[in-house]
């Protein structure tokens, strides 16, 4: 049976004016699963969840980002 991803992110790039924060950024996360998001002051940890969540508009972007496991079948 093959699982379904409640969160995937798929080649996200994001940036502010002319630097690039999250380049190529991919992963999926499962029931079940917890993920943990570390790093250094400024590498875009923010920057990705407020993408994930749609709660800032970033300048550019591209890529996309799925949550819940879709329709009921």
């Amino acid at each position: 049976m093959k699982k379904t991803a409640l969160i995937q992110i798929k080649n996200l790039c994001a940036g502010y004016k002319d630097d690039i924060i999250l380049d190529n950024v991919s992963f999926d996360i499962f029931k079940g699963e917890i993920l943990g998001i570390l790093g250094g002051s400024g590498c875009g940890k923010s920057t990705l969840l407020r993408h994930m969540i749609g709660l800032e508009k970033i300048r550019w972007s591209a890529g996309s980002s799925t949550a819940g496991p879709g329709p009921a079948s």
